[in-house]
């Protein structure tokens, strides 16, 4: 299966996200979401990017994919990974893909 990567904007900065069905999850770089309203949450573990990281806190972000406004909980992250050589900003999962 083909992965789906596009430009979509969050919290007004244009970023290239990864489409994932199999994540429940969202993901984004933490310098997009600075201004975002944070939580802490208790603490849980997550592989990403071919890692695993402790995730403390999440946030709630705006967002805009070809002119579709959306709001969704998001994983503050220092970095994500690449897709065929794209750096990715954020991984979309299939929560926010079905609404």
């Amino acid at each position: 299966m083909a992965r789906i990567i596009k430009d979509i904007v969050i919290e007004g900065q244009k970023v290239t996200a990864l489409f994932d069905t199999g994540s429940t999850r969202n993901y984004v770089l933490r310098g997009v979401v600075e201004g975002a309203s944070r939580i802490k949450v208790k603490p849980y573990t997550v592989g990403v990017g071919g890692r695993v990281v402790v995730i403390c806190e999440e946030c709630i972000v705006r967002g805009e994919i070809e002119g579709l406004e959306f709001t969704m909980k998001a994983v503050p992250l220092d970095k994500i990974g690449s897709v065929r050589g794209c750096e990715i900003g954020a991984i979309i999962g299939a929560t926010v893909m079905e609404e």
